[in-house]
């Protein structure tokens, strides 16, 4: 009877960390097309389309996406896409508050396409010569990018090409050949 009792408040305890679980990654079924980074004159042009059908989020769930650009040290954060679902979405209806500032919100559909194009422009800068673009995934909602996972969108490289290097390969010595003299005489008459 007791052993009954224990499996059974086990299995309570077992289930009820499954439904408080933490959210579920989704940046794997995030797909990104059409990606171009261009540098524009003191601009720097960056538009791609980000793609969430294969995303499947849970009523309450609530994700942030970041696009980062990072050159060497120097990063730039552009404003952050929210996905939001179905509860999630009402919630934000109803208290604008809750809202993230500066972001673009989008309410999943599940089992629907949905894809969001996204674009910015800013100012040029040196480190960008050679600079890499992430999508980076807030789970948690805390905002802090460098702990969350991303995933590589595009690449800029605008690097000088390397000046041609001239190289010489001094040739093998060829072996000594031993002189042979025939004489050839031709006689004209």
């Amino acid at each position: 009877m007791k052993l009954r009792h224990i499996a059974f408040g086990l299995l309570a305890i077992a289930a009820g960390a499954a439904w408080g679980a933490k959210a579920t990654p989704t940046l794997k079924a995030v797909k990104v097309s059409n990606v171009d980074l261009t540098r524009q004159k003191d601009n720097m042009k960056i538009a791609f389309d980000i793609d969430f059908s294969q995303v499947s989020l849970k009523s309450d769930q609530q994700v942030i996406y970041t696009p980062v650009l990072v050159g060497g040290k120097d990063s730039v954060t552009f404003s952050p896409i929210v996905l939001n679902g179905r509860n999630a979405a009402l919630r934000e209806e109803r208290d604008p508050g809750r809202a993230v500032k500066g972001a673009t919100t989008l309410k999943r559909l599940n089992g629907k396409s949905q894809t969001l194009p996204f674009s910015a422009t800013l100012p040029y800068a040196d480190w960008m010569d050679w600079s890499r673009l992430y999508l980076a995934e807030d789970l948690c909602g805390c905002g802090n990018l460098k702990d969350q996972d991303r995933i590589p969108v595009g690449e800029f490289d605008n690097r000088p090409a390397p000046p041609p290097a001239m190289t010489f390969i001094t040739p093998k010595a060829e072996a000594v050949k031993p002189a042979t003299r025939r004489a050839r005489h031709s006689w004209t008459m």
